[in-house]
């Protein structure tokens, strides 16, 4: 599951869930949205912390999913 979708499904903010995982509000935002990866350490704080739920492959294809997106806008704005 992805980050995004685990904080959606169980109402949790963005704030919220860094105090829980010992990271800032930023940190978060970046990891549900791809922008960023989390460390590994991170990464399995946040697999302990979801019970499993979101898991650091999940991390991986939130980050190549936001690339594909910028490689096709970029392709889109050259094409125009």
């Amino acid at each position: 599951m992805k980050l995004q979708d685990y904080l959606t499904d169980n109402q949790l903010s963005y704030t919220d869930f860094a105090r829980r995982i010992g990271v800032s509000r930023v940190s978060v935002m970046y990891y549900a949205t791809g922008k960023k990866r989390p460390r590994a350490e991170v990464c399995q704080k946040i697999m302990e912390v979801t019970k499993g739920e979101v898991t650091a492959h999940d991390h991986h294809l939130a980050w190549r999913d936001r690339k594909d997106r910028t490689d096709e806008q970029q392709a889109a704005r050259i094409s125009t």
